[in-house]
Order: C-alpha cells, then structure tokens, then sequence
C-alpha cells in the first residue's frame, strides 16, 4: 500500500499538467520575500518563464500550487495578477506545459479535424431515427426546436443533441454542446422537442472584464445523434 506521501508524489505528478505558473512579477501580491531566479529575467518569454519554473519547483510547492495555497514563501496567489499584461503570465506559459486549453474531448477532435472510431454522443439502438424542422431564434432568449421520427420498427429512445458554433472572434473551438433531450418513441411515431438554452452556454468568459459575455455576430446551431453526425443547421444572430 502507497504511504501518503507516494500518493501525494502520484497526484502531483499526474496533475502538473494543470499547475498554473507564476510566470508574471505580479502573481503574488503578499509574502516575507519576491521570487527570484533566472525565470525574472523580464527578457524572457512567459512561455520560458513557464519552462524555467516548472524545472526549479519542489513536490511540495507544486502540490501547494495545485491546491491553490501558493507557494511557500512567496505568500497567497493574487488572482487579479491573472488579468495583467492580458493575462500573459499565464497563458502562453500554459501551452508550454501542455495543457489542452479549450480543445478537450469533443472539440479537440473537432479542431484538429480528426475522426474518431466512437464520437461524442454516440449510441446504438434496435431501431433508427430522422431529424427534421429545425427552427432556432435569438434574442435575450434561445429557442431551438426540432422533430424525431422513429423510422424503424422497434420502440426505442433517442438522445437528441444540440451544438453551437460561435463567431470567429469567439476564440473558441469548432463547436460546443448546448443542449440535449432524451426522446422516448414507438416505431413511427414523431416528437417535437423544444429546448431553452441558458445564455451561460452561449457566453465566453471575458478575463479583461472579470465576467461572462455574448460575442456579437452569427451563430451556428446544429442538431442530430453525436458530435459527429449533426443533419440539421440553422443560423441565429446575437447581440
């Protein structure tokens, strides 16, 4: 059996991925001594500042940093020192470390437009199924409906996905789910279903801003069984 500190060196290890570095002069804002180190040679990168620190830290602090209790003797982070230099202490060095940023399951399949044997959302069933009528509208509201046709001869329950493709400008990957219904049919049978998408879904969290924010423009919704087989597109725009 592990003693706990094998177990904690395990943890450590298996979430470093994750450590967000202090790479920036005003990650910590309190603390009897600064940092010092060849990684605040303002020379540097934050993607090397990221490098050099990972490569000085101990067990201990980056477990500490892990659990966001900072690190010893250099005080508590400051999570306002996160939006500094737009947030550039942070971000690049994270890239460096690994770290897949937005592109996680789905949509790094999506992004770097590769075919998975089994896509998200996918399922078997005894029978078979049609999308059809798609309608979407927004404005302070969205509303997407659709239709689900069992078409084969088989009872059976289709699980109806909802995605969403943002702006450009959004930065964000290829699409995200936003909603889903599971639907119960006998063979033959049809069902509107109607969802109302909580706008959180339709946000990105703006750092410069400390809040959750709509991108102005047009939005792709698309609906169908699986991440990867979305028969239906319609397009809303938002404010």
């Amino acid at each position: 059996m592990f003693a706990r500190k094998e177990i904690a060196g395990v943890v450590a290890a298996a979430m470093i991925a994750i450590v967000a570095v202090p790479c920036s002069f005003g990650q910590f804002s309190s603390g009897p001594k600064r940092p010092t180190g060849p990684w605040m040679d303002k020379t540097l990168t934050p993607d090397q500042r990221a490098e050099l620190v990972v490569k000085e830290m101990t067990l201990d602090e980056k477990i500490q940093l892990v659990h966001g209790t900072g690190m010893p003797g250099f005080g508590t982070p400051d999570p306002s020192a996160v939006r500094s230099n737009g947030g550039g202490g942070f971000v690049p060095g994270i890239e460096r470390l690994g770290l897949p940023g937005l592109k996680v399951g789905y949509k790094w399949f999506d992004a770097e437009k590769k075919q998975p044997a089994y896509p998200f959302g996918f399922g078997l069933s005894y029978t078979s199924f049609a999308y059809s009528n798609l309608k979407a509208t927004g404005s302070e509201s969205t509303e997407v409906s659709f239709s689900v046709r069992n078409t084969g001869k088989r009872a059976g329950q289709e699980v109806a996905q909802v995605y969403l493709s943002m702006p450009a400008s959004a930065g964000e990957p290829p699409k995200r789910l936003i909603g889903w219904e599971k639907v119960p049919l006998n063979p033959g049978e049809s069902k509107t279903v109607t969802l109302n998408i909580d706008p959180l879904y339709l946000s990105i969290f703006d750092a410069t801003t400390d809040r959750w924010t709509i991108v102005p423009g047009e939005y792709k919704v698309m609906v169908g069984p699986s991440s990867a087989t979305l028969p239906l597109t319609a397009t809303v725009t938002l404010k």
